[in-house]
C-alpha cells in the first residue's frame, strides 16, 4: 500500500515537473519562433519592396534615356541657332565695313570739296579785282574819247557792241583750279605796254612844247626848259617802270610758290587725315583680329564642348524653362531614390546584424538548455533520448538553419558576381551616370547662358550704334527705344502681331510735327525715328556752338 501509494506520488510528480517544464522551456520557445518567424516574413517583405524599388529605378532609367533621345533632338536645333548667330555676327561686320568705307570716301570727298571751294574763292577774288581794273581803265577811255571828241553814237554802239560775238564762258571744277593760279598782279590790262611806249609819250609831250615856241623866246626858253624836264621826267619814269617790272616778276614768282606750296599745304594735310585713318584701322584691324582670335578660341572650345557632349549623347537646352524644370525634377527623383536606395541598404544591414544577434541569443540559449537538461533527476519516466532529440532538432532551429543557408547562399553569390549583384551594380552605376550627366547638363546651361548674355549685349551695342537708339524689351507686347541724344527720355511701343504701334506719352507729345508727316502721311515709323534723331544731332551741335561761341567771346 505504501509501495503504491509512493509510486502514486512519484508518478504525480513526474507529470507535474513535466508540464511546468513544458510550461517554462518548451512554451517560451515556442513564442519565440513565433517572433522569428515574424520577422523573417517582415525581411522578406523588405526584400521583396527593395526588388520593387529596382524595378521602379530600372523604369525611371528608361524615362531618362527617353529624356536622352530628346535633348539629341534639341542639340541640332540649338546647333543650327548657333550657325544662325554666326551668320548674324558676319553680316553686321559686313555692313560695319561698308560703313567704314563709306565714312572714308565721304572724307575724301569733303577733302577735295574744300581744296575746290579755295581755288573758286581764290580765282573769283583774282577775276574781281581785275574786273575793277577794267572798269577803271574803261572809264579813263572814256575821258580820252571824251576830250577827243570821239564819244560819239557809233563810237558807243560799236564798243557796247563788241562783246556779242563772244560766247559766254562756263567754268568747270578742272578748270577752276587753272584760273585760280596766278596773282593779282598778272592783269595785262592794255597790251604793248613797255618803256619805248613810254619813252615815245615823254617824246610826244616834248614836241607839243616845241610846237608851242612861236610866242617869244621867253617862252622858247621856257618851252626848252620844259621840254628838258620832261625828258628828265621820262628817265624817272623808266627806271622805276623798270623797278615796278622787277618786282612784278618777283611777285608772280612768289605767287606760283604760295601756290604750290598751298597744294603742297593741301596734300600734306590730306596726307595727315589719311595717315591718321590707316592708323585708326590698323588699330581697328589689330582689335579686330584680336578679337576674332577669341571667337576663334570660343567656337574651338564650344566645338570640344559639342564633341564631349555627343560623346556623352548628350546636350543642354539652351533655351525653355519648361526643359529645366523636367530637369530640376528629374534630379530631385533621382536623389530621393538614392536616399531611399541607401535606406534600405542601412535597413538591410541592420536586419542582418539583428539576425546575427538572434542566432547568438537562440545559441547561448541552447547552451543553458543542455545545462538545465543535466541537472534534473534521472528517474523521470520520458527517455532521455526522445527529449534531446527534440531540444537540437526543433523547428525553430531548422527555420533558421535554413535562413543561414539562403543568407550564404546569397553572400556567396555577391562575392562571386552572380545575376542579381551584377544588376544591382549596374543599376548603381546608371545612376551615377546620370547624376554626372545632370551635373553636365547644368554645366552647359550654364555656359549657353552666359554664351546668349555676351550675345545680346554685343547685338544691343551694334544696333545702338547703327541705329542711334537704345532698345529695351520689358516684355514679349512693350518696348522702350532711347535715343542716344537724349537719354533721358523714351519712346513706348506695343506689339500687336506683325504691327509695332506708337503708344501715346509726354515724349511723344513733343514731336507732333513728325509725327503728323512721317507716321500719318508717309505711314513710316523709320523715317520718324530717323528725323527725330536728326533733330536731336542738330539741336546737339548747336548747343555745342553756342557754347563755344559764348566762352570766345
Amino acid at each position: 500500500m505504501n509501495d503504491e501509494n509512493e509510486s502514486d506520488a512519484t508518478r504525480f510528480f513526474n507529470v507535474k515537473t513535466s508540464r511546468e517544464f513544458s510550461r517554462e522551456f518548451l512554451g517560451s520557445r515556442s513564442q519565440k519562433d513565433v517572433d522569428q518567424e515574424k520577422k523573417i516574413r517582415q525581411l522578406t517583405l523588405q526584400l521583396a519592396e527593395a526588388e520593387a524599388n529596382m524595378i521602379d529605378k530600372q523604369k525611371l532609367v528608361e524615362l531618362a534615356q527617353i529624356e536622352v533621345k530628346e535633348l539629341r533632338g534639341r542639340e541640332n536645333s540649338a546647333f543650327e541657332k548657333y550657325e544662325k548667330a554666326l551668320r548674324e555676327i558676319e553680316n553686321l561686320k559686313t555692313e560695319i565695313s561698308r560703313l567704314r568705307v563709306i565714312e572714308r570716301d565721304y572724307n575724301d570727298k569733303k577733302v577735295s570739296g574744300d581744296f575746290i571751294l579755295q581755288s573758286y574763292r581764290s580765282a573769283l577774288s583774282k577775276y574781281k579785282s581785275w574786273h575793277e581794273y577794267a572798269n577803271k581803265q574803261l572809264q579813263t577811255m572814256k575821258d580820252i574819247l571824251e576830250k577827243c571828241g570821239k564819244w560819239d553814237r557809233d563810237n558807243r554802239y560799236k564798243i557796247y557792241f563788241s562783246y556779242k560775238s563772244l560766247p559766254p564762258t562756263i567754268v568747270d571744277d578742272n578748270q577752276v583750279i587753272e584760273l585760280a593760279m596766278g596773282s593779282v598782279v598778272d592783269y595785262k590790262g592794255i597790251e604793248d605796254i613797255d618803256n619805248s611806249g613810254i619813252d615815245g609819250f615823254s617824246s610826244f609831250n616834248s614836241t607839243q612844247s616845241f610846237n608851242r615856241q612861236g610866242n617869244g623866246s621867253l617862252s622858247g626858253f621856257g618851252n626848252l626848259f620844259q621840254d628838258q624836264s620832261s625828258r628828265l621826267s621820262s628817265v624817272k619814269m623808266s627806271g622805276s617802270e623798270l623797278q615796278f617790272l622787277d618786282l612784278k616778276e618777283r611777285m608772280k614768282k612768289m605767287e606760283l610758290e604760295h601756290i604750290q606750296l598751298k597744294e603742297q599745304l593741301y596734300l600734306a594735310r590730306d596726307g595727315s587725315k589719311k595717315a591718321s585713318e590707316l592708323k585708326e584701322q590698323n588699330r581697328d584691324l589689330i582689335n579686330e583680329v584680336g578679337y576674332l582670335k577669341e571667337k576663334i578660341q570660343t567656337i574651338y572650345d564650344e566645338k570640344e564642348k559639342l564633341a564631349e557632349s555627343i560623346q556623352n549623347n548628350m546636350f543642354a537646352d539652351l533655351v525653355g524653362p519648361s526643359k529645366r524644370a523636367e530637369s530640376r525634377e528629374i534630379i530631385e527623383k533621382v536623389l530621393a531614390e538614392k536616399e531611399r536606395n541607401d535606406t534600405l541598404l542601412r535597413k538591410n544591414f541592420d536586419l542582418e546584424e539583428e539576425i546575427k544577434r538572434l542566432n547568438a541569443a537562440l545559441q547561448s540559449q541552447n547552451v543553458g538548455t543542455s545545462s538545465s537538461q543535466s541537472s534534473q533527476p534521472s528517474n523521470q519516466t520520458v527517455e532521455e533520448s526522445v527529449v534531446y532529440r527534440h531540444m537540437i532538432d526543433n523547428p525553430f532551429q531548422q527555420a533558421v538553419k535554413e535562413h543561414e543557408e539562403r543568407e550564404n547562399l546569397k553572400r556567396r553569390r555577391l562575392e562571386d558576381g552572380g545575376y542579381d549583384s551584377a544588376k544591382y551594380w549596374e543599376q548603381l552605376e546608371e545612376i551615377k551616370k546620370l547624376n554626372s550627366t545632370i551635373e553636365t547638363l547644368n554645366g552647359q546651361q550654364e555656359r549657353a547662358r552666359a554664351f546668349q548674355a555676351e550675345f545680346a549685349r554685343r547685338y544691343r551695342e551694334s544696333v545702338r550704334f547703327i541705329t542711334g537708339y537704345d532698345i529695351k524689351m520689358r516684355n514679349e507686347e512693350f518696348i522702350e527705344v532711347s535715343n542716344i541724344y537724349d537719354l533721358g527720355n523714351h519712346f513706348s511701343f506695343q506689339r500687336e502681331g506683325k504691327e509695332i504701334n506708337l503708344l501715346d506719352s509726354e515724349y511723344a507729345k513733343s514731336w507732333p510735327q513728325f509725327m503728323e508727316k512721317y507716321l500719318h502721311e508717309f505711314d513710316s515709323l523709320a523715317c520718324f525715328m530717323s528725323a527725330v534723331t536728326i533733330d536731336l544731332r542738330s539741336r546737339q551741335l548747336q548747343q555745342q556752338t553756342n557754347v563755344t561761341d559764348s566762352h570766345l567771346s
